[in-house]
């Protein structure tokens, strides 16, 4: 009988040790793909800012949708032709505020920036909140939606 409980004592004590394990290295991972994916938005800011259409168009996914600020609907060719006519033109863009959630192979993120810019000759200026739908695809995260929403002034 003792030797019964023993040996589930050690039994339990095992699987509770191998089951820490797998959680810390499921936490790693799940930190990595967090600053693999900040390091990303962080690129796309600078391109937008730049105007880099080459970088936006590696880290859209050519099924992209965006739902900007003014609540226009537009896909990854508009996006883009935007920011190369100059309809929409950012001058600075600071992100911070992050948080992610990451489910295997897609991760939602969101965070506030504080944008200097113009959009359609308008004004853009402010600060916003934004959420990106990030997909893991061929071996690389590509942004496959996002919405902007301004933050109003208090």
């Amino acid at each position: 009988m003792k030797r019964i409980l023993i040996i589930a004592v050690i039994t339990m004590a095992t699987s509770a040790l191998a089951l820490g394990q797998t959680t810390d290295k499921k936490a790693a991972r799940s930190s990595n793909v967090e600053q693999e994916l900040i390091k990303l938005d962080k690129e796309w800011t600078e391109a937008n800012v730049r105007g880099d259409t080459a970088t936006l168009d590696r880290i859209f996914a050519d099924d992209y949708t965006v739902t900007n600020v003014q609540g226009e609907v537009l896909t990854k060719a508009q996006a883009i032709a935007n920011l190369k006519s100059g309809v929409n033109k950012t001058e600075s863009s600071t992100p911070d505020n992050y948080t992610l959630r990451v489910y295997g192979d897609t991760a939602v993120m969101t965070h506030r920036s504080t944008t200097k810019g113009q959009y359609k000759g308008q004004d853009a200026s402010g600060q916003h909140r934004s959420i990106h739908v990030f997909v893991k695809r061929g071996g690389r995260w590509q942004v496959v939606a996002n919405q902007s929403t301004r933050i109003p002034q208090q």
